[in-house]
This record gives structure tokens, C-alpha cells and sequence, in this order.
């Protein structure tokens, strides 16, 4: 996680714009492993204990992406959260993706949630 990326909002961007493949890797390697990178598309897997753990971290997430006014795509099952973000506006990567996917991993260290498979 990059404290840089944490502190910055997508709405102090100017310009929301698509990031080169040069750009999305200098942003990617900010974050933690956690995150993939696939198909112009950031994607995490998560795999928790229970149905509590889980509804405790999507709420978390769901905070997070109405604060940024940027939302992931969310599926969830009894132990399992599947993310992925991208600018649906854009058609791919921008910089409020890595901005959201930073956010997301700091409210996981908050909630003290183990390490996923």
C-alpha cells in the first residue's frame, strides 16, 4: 500500500484520464501483492473465515468507494469477496482505480483481516 496513493481523492484529480501500460505498472507496484492486474482491470480474490468477516469488509469497501465516489465490482459468498475496478467511463485504468485499490488495503489492515491464500 502506498501512503501517497491512500492520501490523494479522485476528486482532486483535474483530469481522469486512461493510464499508459507504463503508468499502470508504476502505480501497480505501489500496491500490495493482493491486487492483479487482468485484462485492464484490477482484480483481488479474497478469501476470509466466515460470512461475519466478509459483510464486515465489503461494508468497509462500500464506505470507501462512495467516499471516492468510485465503485468495484463486488461478488461475495459465505467466505469469499471477488474486486475488481476499472473506469467503466473510461475503458480501463486510471489513476482513481490505484487510489480505491490503496484505500481498499488499508481498511483490511485496519479491520486486522489474515493474509488471503
Amino acid at each position: 500500500m502506498d501512503d501517497k496513493l491512500t492520501k490523494m481523492t479522485c476528486s482532486s484529480l483535474e483530469e481522469i484520464k486512461l493510464l499508459n501500460s507504463e503508468e499502470i505498472e508504476k502505480n501497480y507496484s505501489k500496491l500490495n501483492n493482493h491486487w492483479k492486474l487482468s485484462e485492464n482491470k484490477l482484480v483481488w480474490d479474497i478469501k476470509l473465515k466466515n460470512f461475519k468477516e466478509v459483510l464486515a469488509f465489503v461494508n468497509v469497501i462500500g464506505a470507501i468507494a462512495e467516499a471516492e465516489n468510485h465503485h468495484p465490482d463486488i461478488c461475495l459468498s459465505y467466505n469469499k469477496i471477488n474486486l475488481t475496478t476499472s473506469t467503466h467511463s473510461k475503458g480501463g485504468l486510471t489513476l482513481c482505480d490505484f487510489i480505491l485499490a490503496s484505500k481498499i488495503e488499508a481498511g483490511y489492515i485496519l479491520l486486522n483481516l489474515p493474509d488471503t491464500e
